[in-house]
């Protein structure tokens, strides 16, 4: 696992053939887990779909709750961890749970699921059961 502030994951770098999946923290709280098929990166600030975008003017906008969240809290933002995880992280990470469930086979897309459920971020609503 890499971990790293929000502003370090935005002008840093990364290898997106490994890390599949990301938790965002502030000083107190999960605020989001999510993942990536292709590259976290471009999932948070490159495109259409990305949680963040620059303007013509380089101001930043939001396209997402947690996008926003991370704007209207600047400058502070840019120092809250963003965690980075490989599957095989993820799995260390959910041990416990994925041997009581007796589960092998698993991808990504269940991992982040249990992650979410076992961390309860404030901007995952789906999966975010007690």
């Amino acid at each position: 696992m890499k971990s790293m502030s929000l502003k370090e994951f935005r002008d840093g770098d990364y290898d997106p053939e490994k890390e599949k999946l990301y938790i965002l923290k502030s000083e107190t709280e999960v605020l989001y887990v999510g993942i990536s098929a292709a590259n976290i990166w471009n999932r948070w600030f490159g495109g259409t779909f990305a949680h963040m975008n620059r303007n013509i003017y380089g101001e930043w906008f939001a396209n997402s709750a947690i996008g926003n969240f991370v704007i209207e809290n600047t400058p502070i933002s840019e120092d809250w961890i963003f965690d980075l995880l490989t599957l095989e992280d993820c799995a260390e990470l959910l041990k416990d749970e994925l041997d009581n469930l007796h589960w092998v086979n698993y991808d990504i897309n269940d991992l982040e699921h249990m992650m979410i459920r076992k961390l309860k971020p404030s901007f995952n609503v789906t999966y975010n059961i007690s």
